[in-house]
């Protein structure tokens, strides 16, 4: 399965459960948004790359930012746009490389790439384009925020198997295999509804970043 329709089908209707309160979220990007200087004085603008429900749209946005968020899962999009109030957040639903083809000259002064996104581009030039892209429209002095999953060392065994979240309702886990370039990905969702466990199944695959890797990148 590919993974826009892995998330239009399966993730995005408990993406934001597996990660906890919205609002906690926020706080936490939040803080680490203040313990970076990350702060504009003069509503400048912030883009969030794969915005998802919009935790860090919602954080750069109370630290006086002008946020565009986008992202390609509807569902996402649309509780950011419950959550984010009377904030200056424009929501934009597109892949990312079509959206920032089409917005060159406007020369943010923060984007940030965080969560899960990078893993989720198709290959590793199209990450190497991204950085170039980004660091290409950031205004003089800008920030590029990224945040990634180190997949260097495999796991091995049954530490394959991953629990994510759960509650007397939902129980989410995953398990991964690691090849040379990807990282296979079984996500696996067990609710129960009227009386009875019901399970779904969804698998996919995503890039296997290193840490190396993106130290090359951005030396590049």
């Amino acid at each position: 399965m590919g993974i826009r329709e892995h998330y239009d089908s399966f993730l995005g209707a408990v993406y934001s459960w597996t990660k906890g309160d919205f609002y906690d979220c926020v706080k936490k990007c939040e803080q680490y948004f203040i313990e970076n200087g990350i702060n504009s004085k003069n509503n400048q603008l912030a883009i969030d790359l794969g915005c998802g429900n919009g935790t860090q749209s919602v954080a750069l946005a109370k630290r006086g930012y002008k946020v565009i968020s986008v992202d390609f899962n509807k569902q996402l999009l649309i509780e950011l746009y419950q959550n984010k109030g009377e904030l200056p957040i424009l929501i934009v639903e597109n892949n990312i490389f079509t959206y920032l083809s089409s917005i060159q000259d406007l020369m943010p002064e923060v984007i940030v790439c965080m969560g899960d996104t990078l893993s989720l581009f198709s290959t590793f030039d199209e990450l190497k384009k991204l950085f170039t892209t980004c660091y290409n429209m950031l205004t003089p002095g800008g920030k590029f925020i990224i945040s990634f999953r180190d997949y260097s060392n495999p796991l091995n065994g049954n530490s394959r198997f991953v629990t994510v979240r759960s509650d007397e309702y939902r129980i989410f886990s995953c398990f991964l295999e690691y090849f040379e370039t990807a990282v296979g990905v079984t996500d696996i969702l067990y609710e129960f509804n009227n009386g009875r466990w019901t399970q779904l199944v969804s698998s996919y695959k995503k890039l296997r970043i290193t840490a190396h890797d993106i130290q090359q990148w951005i030396n590049d």
